[in-house]
């Protein structure tokens, strides 16, 4: 059972996770069969993940849950099965109470079914409540508001009235904006991929969708994502073309706080790629736009993944401010930052940062000093390290312990191909 699909499962959830499904799997509404508790008790007691073959072993398991009776190996999976499932449901289940704009369409299906005219507007009014608050306006607000509208206009076609309702044009609209909105972003990571690993994809109606987002933007002022990623594409599709690029960032900058987190970040990383792909190809300039795309994802707060920061994105930052020579500012910012970091990462990340910032500033000393304190645990890490106090010893003469690094960097890349 080590290798099952109900253990593999079983450890993905955490000790309060673990305790819920054990709730669930004694509720007499989700489970009425003593056998898959008795199976999980067990398992919960032994550890789900505990290595011992012979403790989860299928044979064991039967003893458990068949005491006195010849082994069957068909009573056990007859038991793992309706588990298993039952974990499923626990995962459902959990994703679901995270969604309260589904919860609310369900019920509002519920209550159309079954004629209940007064409870149903009232939980459509709740969920109009819902969506009229919402600021960030994603892929997710227009789905919910077209199955709000599907509702709503089934609801009004089962009353039999000879009357306009506003529903069906709500329900079209919001649906185009679903569908558009995807569109766009669907064919911009197609121009991203099939730049990065030389795949082709086709796209039709990406260009007639752009034909009317242009002829009818007036229109889409209640639903800036979808200019954004218009604004992306065309700057995907004529990289040369640098008003593009200005438009984009210029409009994200904007309107950023109306954009949903996920799709905001997602666009920004788009204008990350530029920049450097520009860099890349000899035009400092994008060095300076790289730093003020990083100074927005700052003060927008959309650096940050939860409650912290990327260790990448620090390192990133500081470099690109190293390179401008922006070094109060950056001295500020790994400061600042540093308690943004995640504990597990943080004072590696900050020494070596910190490291890389002295360098910059030609304090070869404290330089050395900091580095010969960073756990190189990880391979950038190392890789940096080792090329900064290569560079550093260069800078201080000490030709020694140059080519000692330089020695010992060879071995280095010889043992980590």
């Amino acid at each position: 059972m080590i290798k099952s699909k109900l253990l593999d499962l079983i450890n993905l959830l955490t000790p309060y996770e673990l305790n819920q499904l054990h709730k669930l799997v004694y509720s007499p509404f989700f489970n009425k069969h003593e056998k898959t508790r008795t199976l999980l008790d067990y398992i919960i007691e032994v550890g789900p993940a505990n290595e011992d073959e012979e403790l989860l072993s299928k044979e064991t398991v039967f003893r458990i849950m068949f005491p006195g009776e010849d082994y069957d190996v068909q009573k056990v999976k007859d038991v793992m099965s309706p588990l298993t499932k039952l974990v499923e449901t626990y995962l459902m289940q959990k994703n679901l109470e995270n969604e309260a704009g589904d919860q609310g369409i369900y019920l509002m299906r519920e209550l159309r079914e079954r004629k209940a005219d007064k409870y149903f507007a009232a939980t459509e009014r709740q969920m109009r409540q819902m969506l009229e608050k919402q600021t960030r306006l994603d892929s997710e607000h227009f789905w919910l508001s077209y199955q709000l509208e599907t509702e709503a206009d089934k609801h009004f076609m089962a009353k039999l009235e000879r009357a306009a309702h506003p529903s069906l044009q709500a329900r079209a609209d919001n649906l185009d904006r679903y569908y558009m909105l995807n569109k766009l972003k669907m064919s911009c990571e197609m121009i991203n991929r099939s730049n990065i690993i030389k795949a082709s994809y086709q796209m039709p109606l990406v260009d007639e969708i752009h034909d009317h987002i242009e002829k009818h933007i007036d229109s889409f002022a209640g639903a800036p994502v979808i200019l954004a990623y218009n604004y992306n594409l065309l700057a995907l599709k004529n990289p040369d073309v640098e008003k593009y690029y200005e438009d984009l960032i210029g409009f994200l900058n904007d309107n950023f706080d109306q954009i949903g987190n996920d799709e905001a970040v997602g666009l920004y990383d788009y204008a990350k790629n530029y920049c450097i792909k520009k860099i890349n190809s000899g035009k400092s300039i994008y060095l300076q736009k790289l730093f003020e795309v990083y100074k927005s994802l700052i003060n927008s707060g959309l650096i940050y993944q939860g409650a912290f920061m990327s260790q990448w994105d620090y390192k990133n930052i500081v470099t690109v401010a190293t390179r401008l020579k922006a070094f109060e500012w950056c001295l500020d910012f790994i400061e600042q930052q540093r308690a943004k970091l995640d504990p597990q990462h943080r004072e590696n990340a900050y020494t070596y940062n910190l490291a890389m910032y002295h360098y910059s500033c030609g304090n070869y000393e404290d330089t050395m000093e900091l580095l010969r304190d960073v756990e190189f645990t990880d391979v950038y890490y190392n890789l940096g390290g080792k090329t900064t106090l290569m560079k550093t010893y260069y800078e201080l003469n000490e030709m020694e312990a140059f080519f000692g690094m330089i020695d010992s960097f060879k071995a280095y890349l010889k043992r980590n191909k």
